[in-house]
């Protein structure tokens, strides 16, 4: 069984396409592998906060979704988001009818957070960012039928949160 997996054309177009693409990106390996992995590690998170319901998001999206968005650019960041949001969180079957009016809230502030990053500096700009999607991901919750208290609450620990990761 090994043997014929490491034979077939597919393994092959694959080990060929990943050799290629280290020569080619060779300047740009370190910062793939390091997007990869944080985008792994993060996703798993996601599904583990989605398939344990917990109120509170102590996930590092939306950290790093400013973070590359300011240092990569918004596509690179758009695609974090997809690979350690969206596809986990989709997975983990726990999304709710608030979760897309959500995410295109998130998207739209990501879009305009290399505006606030020029204003301010990452740490005063990603804190003013997190209170802001913070409040509209409350507002939103709690039309989509959340009771406010529970929302409000889950609010405090995404500013908290997010305020110890752009502080450290």
């Amino acid at each position: 069984m090994k043997k014929r997996f490491i034979k077939s054309p597919i393994f092959l177009a694959f080990l060929v396409f990943v050799v290629i693409m280290s020569i080619l990106f060779r300047d740009q390996l370190k910062r793939i592998f390091i997007f990869i992995g944080l985008s792994a590690i993060t996703g798993v998170a996601v599904f583990i906060n989605y398939k344990s319901k917990i109120n509170i998001d102590f996930t590092p999206v939306f950290f790093f979704s400013i973070l590359f968005a300011y240092s990569m650019g918004t596509e690179i960041s758009f695609l974090f988001i997809l690979f350690a949001a969206v596809i986990p969180s989709l997975i983990s079957g726990e999304v709710d009818a608030g979760y897309f009016p959500v995410l295109l809230v998130f998207l739209v502030i990501v879009f305009y957070s290399t505006k606030v990053l020029l204003l301010f500096d990452l740490v005063k700009g990603g804190i003013i960012l997190a209170i802001i999607f913070g409040l509209f991901h409350m507002i939103l919750d709690t039309i989509f039928g959340g009771p406010f208290a529970k929302e409000f609450m889950s609010f405090v620990g995404f500013i908290i949160i997010n305020t110890f990761y752009f502080t450290q």
